[in-house]
């Protein structure tokens, strides 16, 4: 088989800047969440019992993937005549690496270290302190009564704050222009405070929810990666069946896991799939250890040959 139209590269690059999590640009973005609203319902529903360990780099991942995908397309044809073979689990490659990349993102952005709420806090503080004493002005004129203050119970929480800040500013909002202006204050002055307050609230609102977004998060990505290492995996099968005598697997439809330390892989896979044949001691031109009984010889074994369809047990 000629292999012209194929690409013996395949792999393409849509990393995100470095320490910039979520940082896409509009056009990947697009992709990512296309391809999330394709598979959304099929992430969801893969079962805890059926979900694959994360133990690739997710951003090489998704590379290697949607670089391979132009290959597959060619090899399509041949692929269809496979028995046993999900062509639509490869057709899916298409879609699936972007709907990762959308959750990947989320995840990302989701574990990122919040930022120091110290700073938001003490403008807060300071605005809450500015309101109140503008209140307190008004009271020592008789221009409020000292019941307003049963609920500025202050606190030393930052939540406390922001609440006595959204109060207070909530009293001088109710104030006739004449009486506020008594006080020293802009309304301007208090749509700052109450911008910030909010602002506080929001956030102290979303570090108490982070751990159930995570935990969210992560299951969903984790679902995601199931499926497209699954069909990945499929593919690469079916590829090296159909390969077998061209010998370039590797440069049309890369392994996932190429590069990566462990035990010893050869080129070919295990014809049922999945793994790679591991080299007995003695094999492959490396020497066996001193006193071991050398390997036995094997002829190689076809994956085309009658009883080895890659797709059967």
């Amino acid at each position: 088989m000629t292999t012209s139209t194929l690409n013996t590269n395949p792999t393409t690059n849509l990393s995100t800047p470095a320490g910039s999590p979520g940082a896409l640009t509009p056009e990947l973005h697009q992709r990512f969440e296309k391809g999330y609203a394709v598979h959304q319902a099929e992430i969801a529903a893969v079962p805890d019992s059926a979900l694959v360990a994360i133990n690739l780099d997710i951003p090489a991942l998704i590379n290697t993937v949607t670089g391979a995908h132009h290959n597959l397309l060619v090899l399509r044809p041949r692929l269809v005549a496979l028995a046993e073979l999900e062509v639509a689990r490869i057709d899916a490659l298409e879609t699936l690496p972007f709907a990762l990349g959308f959750v990947h993102t989320r995840y990302e952005i989701a574990t990122a270290p919040p930022a120091p709420l110290t700073a938001l806090a003490s403008r807060v503080l300071e605005k809450r302190d500015v309101l109140l004493a503008g209140l307190r002005m008004l009271e020592r004129r008789n221009f409020i009564d000292a019941t307003v203050f049963d609920a500025l119970h202050g606190g030393l929480s930052y939540r406390a704050a922001a609440l006595e800040a959204l109060k207070a500013a909530h009293h001088l909002r109710a104030l006739p222009a004449e009486t506020l202006a008594r006080s020293g204050l802009t309304l301007a002055e208090i749509d700052e405070a109450t911008s910030l307050a909010g602002d506080l609230t929001d956030e102290l609102g979303i570090r108490d929810l982070a751990p159930a977004v995570v935990a969210q998060v992560a299951r969903e990505r984790q679902a995601a990666y199931t499926l497209t290492v699954t069909a990945y995996d499929q593919a690469r099968r079916a590829a090296t069946y159909l390969l077998w005598n061209d010998g370039n697997v590797d440069e049309i439809v890369p392994s996932l896991y190429a590069g990566r330390s462990g035990r010893r892989r050869t080129e070919p896979m295990d014809a049922r799939g999945g793994t790679d044949i591991a080299v007995p001691p003695g094999a492959g031109g490396e020497p066996a250890e001193p006193g071991a009984p050398a390997a036995p010889t094997m002829p190689a074994l076809d994956p085309r040959s009658p009883g080895m369809n890659p797709f059967t047990s």
